[in-house]
């Protein structure tokens, strides 16, 4: 359907550059990005946390809405450069205050029932879900926006979506979407990209062993994100660069110097039907429950850190609530010589937020004669319990040193947060393994307690008290700690 608003198109585009190069300057004025699942159960419910309220729907064949990570990034792996779906979220939804003229600050979505497209004898009709015909709009709609950040998000429940059950063709669909939905962008522009930075605050309270340096402000990461479409709706070529710093370093001209890597690098062929798609490249292929906190107990112990970076080739799917897939992972040039997959199975529902995934992995890492074997598996689960998000976590490792003969344990981890304010969270996480980070023989224990604010878009700030207890055949360690995180995303 040709786009009779050509001036709000051009204001669309200019916006959007505006944004990139702001985002492209906090970059460089200044972790890790990996993907926070439990977002995905806290906005299950909350289809204007996405796109325009009030969409009709598709034939299963041609439907792309999905709670799984390619709901909010690029890679379905999760984590790295986010969609322009992935970017209203963040700018309509995460924050807490409103900051009009800043340029990743957009209005939040009025209600469905207070849009220009909403027609109350044809949503009675949908609501009782009768089969009904409906006339293609002749002039795509403006969006209306609120800056009211107190509004009922019940409102915006998909439990009283009107059009959630009606089909409709083609020409139909797309004359409902309105200008400045993300359905366009993602159309639109050969050219996008984003960035991710955290800086950290430690303050070591007590530890045993003592060690010397008790306070460290530092640069922890930085990654910048590039995707060229040269077929928009089908075909992705993207890059992400990153920089790394340990927290010795906390000079920020150094820290662009000290460490820079390949974050990823891969060809990414979706929209397919059932949402499927196949990618190849460099990154790390999904598996088991991400958290940002690269240092915690399940994280250590996978040994999936942020230098991990594998050769490998994907296919999968996600039509809706379920989500697969399946990688295959190879020798990188000049690398280790590793070789096997992984693959996923799981669901996510709007009902309660619920989300579940099964996940294995197994590789082979080959030095001369000698191949060692890892194996490992994670099973998930995750619901919105009114004001709180819970997802926990059951990780087994197994991992040969010598043919033969392999070290292993599980981990299992919980982890909340709990919405008090707006977009103001308490959190709790903690976690139990029966081996040692290390995988020697011993045990750790981890629990720890604080809030989380994004108090504009863009920006999140991160308080917490860490307590750590490790245990390697027999030698036992403990550390408190209060981290504060300053994190600056787009």
């Amino acid at each position: 359907m040709k786009n009779k608003r050509p001036k709000n198109r051009s204001s669309n585009v200019h916006r959007y550059y505006l944004s990139l190069v702001v985002s492209i300057y906090l970059f460089s004025f200044s972790n890790l990005a990996l993907a926070q699942a439990w977002l995905s159960n806290r906005y299950a419910q909350n289809c204007a946390a996405c796109h325009a309220p009030g969409r009709f729907n598709k034939p299963l064949s041609e439907r792309r809405c999905t709670l799984a990570c390619q709901g909010c990034h690029v890679s379905p792996n999760g984590g790295g450069m986010r969609s322009s779906y992935g970017k209203w979220t963040q700018e309509r939804w995460l924050r807490t205050f409103f900051v009009d003229g800043l340029l990743t600050h957009k209005k939040t979505p009025a209600k469905f029932e207070e849009q220009s497209y909403f027609n109350s004898q044809l949503a009675l009709q949908a609501r009782k879900r009768h089969s009904i015909t409906v006339a293609p709009l002749d002039n795509r709609p403006m969006l209306i926006t609120t800056p009211d950040l107190s509004i009922i998000e019940s409102k915006y429940d998909r439990n009283h979506e009107y059009f959630d059950h009606i089909e409709v063709d083609e020409r139909t669909y797309k004359s409902f979407i309105p200008t400045g939905d993300p359905y366009h962008f993602e159309k639109m522009f050969y050219l996008s990209g984003g960035a991710d930075f955290r800086y950290f605050v430690l303050q070591r309270i007590n530890d045993t062993p003592i060690t010397t340096q008790k306070f460290r402000a530092f640069p922890m990461s930085a990654d910048l994100y590039l995707r060229f479409r040269p077929i928009p709706s089908y075909l992705s070529l993207v890059t992400e660069a990153r920089f790394l710093n340990g927290p010795s370093n906390s000079q920020l001209e150094k820290f662009f110097t000290n460490e820079s890597r390949i974050r990823s690098a891969y060809v990414l062929s979706d929209n397919l039907p059932y949402n499927s798609y196949v990618m190849a490249g460099l990154y790390r292929p999904l598996f088991g429950y991400y958290t940002p906190d690269h240092t915690t107990l399940a994280q250590t112990i996978s040994g999936l850190g942020i230098r991990s970076l594998f050769l490998a080739a994907s296919v999968g799917a996600s039509p809706n609530v379920p989500f697969i897939n399946f990688h295959l992972i190879q020798p990188t040039a000049g690398g280790a010589n590793i070789h096997g997959f992984a693959t996923n199975l799981g669901g996510r529902f709007v009902t309660l937020g619920a989300s579940f995934m099964f996940s294995f992995w197994r590789t082979n890492t080959t030095t001369g004669p000698t191949e060692l074997i890892k194996m490992m598996y994670s099973a998930t689960g995750g619901l919105q319990l009114g004001p709180t998000t819970l997802n926990v976590d059951l990780l087994h490792v197994s991992q040969e040193y010598t043919p033969g003969f392999s070290n292993g344990g599980d981990v299992f981890t919980l982890d909340t947060q709990t919405r008090f304010w707006r977009e103001n969270y308490f959190l709790f996480s903690g976690s139990q393994s029966n081996i040692a980070r290390s995988l020697l023989q011993g045990k750790g224990l981890e629990w720890m307690f604080g809030l989380k604010s994004y108090l504009i878009s863009g920006l999140d700030l991160e308080l917490l008290y860490i307590n750590k207890k490790d245990e390697v055949s027999g030698t036992e360690s403990t550390s408190n700690d209060i981290q504060f995180q300053i994190h600056l995303f787009y």
